[in-house]
This record gives C-alpha cells, structure tokens and sequence, in this order.
C-alpha cells in the first residue's frame, strides 16, 4: 500500500505579507522556509500560502517557483489571525484533513522528520488537539518548549543554551503558534483564531479554549525547527507594537483570567513600560534587566492597551 495512503492528510499552513521582501543574511525567508519544507519527509501534505495582501511580488514569486502550493489571495490586509483563518478554511474545505500546521512565514525546518514526529504523538495519545515541538533561536539558544498561559503567557527554557535539557515528550499547557499541529477538528468545534488578537497571543487564547473544551496538548522535544522571531513584524513601527502586543496581553487577560491574575497581568504590563528583559542572545535573569526609553509615555500607552482590551472583551462578548 502507498504510504501517502495510510499517513493522515495534513494541511501546511503559511500566512504570509511581503513574504518575497523578509531577509536574513541576504537571503529570502521565503525560500529559506519552503527548501527547507522540501525535505519533509511524509508524503501525505499539501501546503496552502495565505497571502494578506501583499504589496510586494510574493504571489507571483510563489507561483513561479513553487507551483505546488496553493495560495489563498485575500484582498485586504485584516492581520495574521485572519489570514491564517483565511487559509485554514480554505486548507479545510479543499483537503478534508485530519491535521493543520500553523507555520510561521520565518521558521525553518531542520529536521526531516518532524512532521511524522508529531503526528505519531496526535494519534499515539487519546484526545490530543495540537502537538508543539522546540523552537531555537538562529544561534542555537532555545526560544520556546513547554508553553505555560497563565497567569503570563511564557515559553519554559527561553533564551537558555540548548543542551538538551529539553528533549522529551510531555503535555504542556499551550502550543506555540509558529509551529503548531492542530487537529482539524479542534475549528470545527471551538472556533478559529480569534482575529480581536492582532500582534501575539492568538495562540495562548487557542491553547485556553482548547483545554476547556477537553482537548490535550503535547510538546515534543525530539524534533525542532529554527524561527527567525519577529521578522514577519519588522516593518512595524517598534512604538505601534508596544502598544498592540499590550492590548492583545489585556485582552488575553479579561477573556480568561480571574482576578488574581489579571491583577498579575497587568502589573506585568505596567512593570514592562519601565524594565525591558528581551534579550534572545542571553538567559533571562534580574542582571539582564534594563531601563526603557520615555516611560512616561510608554507607561501611559500600556494604560490605553488595558482600556482597549477591556473594550475588545466587552464587544467580544456581545457578538457571542
């Protein structure tokens, strides 16, 4: 029997904007991220680009050198969780899978065999709804693992030396959104990405709805893959994502958390006008710590951020 015929069917999808114009070290993230996709090796996947409107030359680039994937052209830019929402519909409707992967435009496959990894995990273990795997840093340092959401979205091991302290399998409390097997069925039931997250923790959210309604989530250390982070959000103004990663925290924080951590919540939100600790290249700790820029105004911002979360909850919870 073929193999493709007893693998389940899977769904790559890649939400893409200006995908053609994102570099690293001279060269196309674009093409970093589909040679790499190239050596997969399982036979049952197809792969599906969604496209946010871009302004650059990716759709024509894609069709050119990659006839292969189908592409999703949406006319407007409405924002990564819409765009991928766009793509995962399409993926659904077209393939009939048994699994999505959520691929992050700016992640690059190291590992031949992740994909069959993670699937053996999905259909190994009772009621799984995603399957996350280690992200690491280009230079090696781990970016995420175990995926905590409450009561601050953290990936465990972040910005340590990777030394494969982190090579297990285990259930995990959230799925990171770059690299992520989701099992079809999960849209169907509980929803799609909820597009009120613009910048960040659409998947923290997917992660807490996913748990409620019964699901497990998994991580596997056995296979990872390499994200250049950030880099589909370079050509934000750095002062417009301050405020948008606050307002989707904010946001997070009024849809599902109690009081406690709320409070916890926002005191992170506030504490991150004064202190920065984003340092990819170092292991967190008090002695990386250092004074932000303009405070008072980013202090400020971060009190807008809440009130505007707030607001997003409330007209949430009015179109339910």
């Amino acid at each position: 029997m073929n193999e493709a015929n007893i693998e389940p069917k899977v769904v790559i999808v890649i939400p893409v904007y200006n995908w053609l114009s994102l570099k690293k070290e001279g060269k196309r993230l674009l093409d970093l991220c589909m040679k790499s996709l190239l050596k997969t090796k399982y036979k049952n996947y197809n792969i599906v680009v969604s496209d946010d409107a871009s302004t650059d030359s990716t759709i024509d680039y894609i069709t050119k050198n990659y006839p292969y994937v189908s592409i999703v052209k949406n006319k407007t830019n409405g924002g990564f969780c819409k765009n991928s929402n766009s793509g995962i519909k399409y993926a659904i409707k077209k393939f009939k899978p048994k699994y999505i992967v959520l691929l992050n435009d700016d992640v690059i496959i190291v590992d031949s065999y992740w994909l069959k990894k993670m699937v053996k995990i999905a259909e190994e273990n009772s009621n799984v709804g995603a399957v996350g795997c280690k992200l690491n840093y280009p230079n090696g340092r781990i970016q995420s693992t175990k995926y905590t959401v409450r009561p601050v979205p953290r990936y465990v091991g972040r910005s340590e030396l990777d030394n494969s302290q982190f090579d297990y399998v285990s259930e995990s409390e959230g799925v990171n959104g770059a690299l992520a097997l989701i099992k079809a069925e999960v849209f169907k039931k509980i929803g799609y990405l909820d597009e009120n997250f613009y910048m960040g923790f659409d998947d923290a959210d997917l992660s807490i709805r996913l748990k409620s309604s019964g699901y497990k989530i998994f991580y596997t250390g056995l296979t990872h893959a390499i994200h250049f982070e950030g880099s589909s959000t370079t050509s934000q103004i750095s002062d417009k994502r301050f405020y948008l990663v606050n307002v989707g925290f904010a946001y997070l924080a009024f849809k599902h958390y109690n009081l406690l951590e709320r409070i916890i919540a926002f005191s992170y939100i506030l504490g991150g006008s004064i202190f920065s600790i984003d340092q990819p290249n170092k292991k967190r700790s008090i002695f990386t710590l250092h004074i932000r820029d303009r405070i008072l105004w980013r202090f400020y911002v971060s009190i807008k951020a809440i009130i505007e979360g707030y607001k997003l909850c409330i007209k949430s919870k009015k179109s339910e």
